[in-house]
C-alpha cells in the first residue's frame, strides 16, 4: 500500500514560505546540535518522549542507542488517557517534545504535531528505508512521523488440537481454515461450543475484533478511510463502485462463524474471550498481535502452541491468479512524532533519526520482541525461530488512518452485531457503517 502523492490545490504563498523557513530552522538546529554533541552532553536541550511502552524497556533502548548521557527522557503514559493527558499537558505548557504511538494515536493528535518537510527528509529516502505500511505517515507536505517498529497481527495455533484432529499444519488460506472447522469444532446437542476452531464471528468476546475485520476488508481490496484532493479524510468502506460489495463479502465471511445454521459455526456470545479460550486449550486458532506471544506463554506455560502468518485469500476468493495476490496482514505501526509546542523541534528531529537508525533497529527488536520498521533490519536470519515469521508479517503489514478509535470501535461492533442479530444483511450493515464513519470524520 504505497503512498501516492496527492494533488494539493490549496497551498498558499504563506504556507510555502513557512515550510521553507521551518526547513532552514531545522537544518540550522541540526548543525548546532551536531556541534553540541561534540562537547558536553549538558549543552543539548533535554527532549522528553511520551509513549505507552514499558518505562524500563524504553529507557534501556534510549541509553543503548543514543548513549546513557543523552539528554533524552522517556515517560510511560496510560493508553486509556494518553490523548487527554497530552492535550492537557500542552495547554499548561508541560507537554512532551515527542510522542511515540501507533498510527491511531498519531492521527488522533495530528493537529498537535509538526509535519517534517520533504526538503529536510526526502520522500524517496523514506520509501527506500521503511516498510510499506509506513507510507501512512506520509502526507503531501512531508513526514508526519518516523516509524520505529510494527506489531503485526499473527495466527497462533494449538499443536495438540490440530494433531488430535489429524491436521499436520495450520492453514495458509481462509478456504483451508474453513475446511478445518468440522474437524476442530466440538458442539453438544444444544449447539453449545465446547471446543472452537477459531475466534471469528462475534465482536465483544473476540480479542482484536476490529483489527481482524479490518484485515479481511483490506485483503478484499476495499479501503476503509481515504483522502480527498485536499487531504481531508473521507469514509470509503461503502463508497460504491463495488467497494461496499467487497466489504460486505468480508463481513459475511467473518460473521458466518457465529451462525448456528452455518457449516462453519464455531463461535457464540456465551464463550469466554478468545485469548482466554486459547490459553485454556479450547481454541485451535487465535488471531493476536506479535506482542501477545510472551503473554500467551506466560499465562499458560504448558500450552503447546506455535505462531504463523495469517491466512490469505486464494484464487477462488479473489478472482486473481495466486501469484498476483498481495500477502497482507494488519499491523500497529509505532512511530515518533514531534509535538508542535516543543521549543526544541530541531533537536527532537535529530534524536528521532538516531532512534530510528539502522543500528537502533536491532536494539528495538531485542528489547521489545517486535520487528523494526526498517526494511534493512528484516532480512537477517536470527537464531530465534519466531523472528522470521514476525519479520515476514512486518513486510506484509497494512493499516488505515483511524483518528477516532472509540467511534470506529462502536461502528465496527454495530456492523457485526447487526448482521449476527439478523437486523441487517452485510450490504446494509456496511452502508450504515459508511454513514456513521463519514459522520465521525467530520
Amino acid at each position: 500500500m504505497r503512498y501516492r502523492p496527492r494533488h494539493n490545490q490549496g497551498i498558499t504563498t504563506f504556507q510555502i514560505i513557512l515550510l521553507v523557513v521551518f526547513g532552514l530552522f531545522i537544518l540550522a538546529g541540526i548543525f548546532s546540535f551536531a556541534l553540541y554533541r561534540g562537547g558536553s552532553s549538558n549543552q543539548t536541550p533535554p527532549i522528553t518522549i511520551w509513549g505507552t511502552f514499558d518505562q524500563a524497556t524504553m529507557t534501556s533502548f534510549i541509553n543503548k542507542v543514543a548513549g546513557s548521557n543523552a539528554n533524552i527522557y522517556y515517560v510511560q503514559k496510560n493508553p486509556a488517557t494518553f490523548n487527554t493527558d497530552l492535550v492537557q499537558a500542552i495547554a499548561t505548557g508541560k507537554g512532551p517534545d515527542v510522542i511515540l504511538g501507533t498510527q491511531d494515536q498519531i492521527f488522533s493528535n495530528n493537529s498537535l504535531l509538526i509535519t517534517i518537510p520533504y526538503q529536510y527528509y526526502p520522500q524517496r529516502t523514506f520509501l527506500n528505508t521503511f516498510i510499506p505500511e509506513a507510507d501512512l505517515y506520509l502526507s503531501s507536505q512531508g513526514t508526519i512521523a518516523f516509524p520505529i517498529g510494527v506489531d503485526p497481527l499473527m495466527m497462533y495455533w494449538n499443536r495438540v488440537l490440530l494433531s488430535n484432529a489429524g491436521i499436520a499444519a495450520p492453514p495458509t488460506t481462509w478456504n483451508q481454515l474453513v475446511a478445518m472447522v468440522p474437524k476442530l469444532t466440538v458442539t453438544d446437542k444444544t449447539y453449545n461450543v465446547t471446543q472452537s476452531t477459531v475466534g471469528l464471528g462475534d465482536y465483544v468476546n473476540i480479542n482484536n475484533a476490529k483489527a481482524i475485520l479490518s484485515l479481511l476488508i483490506l485483503q478484499a481490496g476495499n479501503p476503509i478511510v481515504g483522502q480527498d484532493a485536499n487531504g481531508n479524510l473521507i469514509a470509503v468502506i461503502g463508497a460504491g463502485n463495488g467497494a461496499s460489495t467487497a466489504a460486505a463479502a468480508a463481513l459475511s465471511f467473518y460473521t458466518q462463524f457465529a451462525d448456528p445454521t452455518s457449516a462453519t459455526y464455531s463461535w457464540n456470545s456465551a464463550l469466554q474471550n478468545s485469548q482466554n479460550l486459547f490459553i485454556a486449550n479450547q481454541l485451535a486458532f487465535y488471531f493476536g498481535f506479535a506482542s501477545e506471544y510472551n503473554i500467551l506463554a506466560q499465562k499458560n506455560p504448558n500450552l503447546d502452541f506455535d505462531v504463523t502468518t495469517v491466512p490469505q485469500r486464494d484464487k477462488n476468493q479473489s478472482g486473481q491468479s495466486s501469484g498476483s495476490i498481495q500477502s497482507t496482514t494488519y499491523g500497529n505501526l509505532y512511530g515518533f512524532a514531534v509535538v508542535r509546542s516543543s521549543p526544541n523541534a530541531a533537536t527532537a528531529v535529530t534524536d528521532i533519526l538516531t532512534l530510528t537508525s539502522q543500528s537502533a533497529a536491532g536494539v528495538w527488536n531485542t528489547l521489545t520482541g517486535l520487528p523494526a520498521a526498517r526494511i534493512d533490519s528484516l532480512s537477517a536470519n536470527p537464531a530465534n525461530p519466531i523472528e522470521p515469521v514476525f519479520n515476514l508479517s512486518a513486510l506484509w503489514a497494512v493499516g488505515w488512518i483511524d483518528p477516532n478509535t472509540t467511534a470506529t470501535n462502536n461502528i465496527f461492533q454495530t456492523m457485526v452485531t447487526s448482521v449476527t442479530s439478523g437486523q441487517a444483511d452485510p450490504e446494509q450493515a456496511v452502508n450504515t457503517a459508511q454513514s456513521a464513519l463519514t459522520a465521525s470524520l467530520q
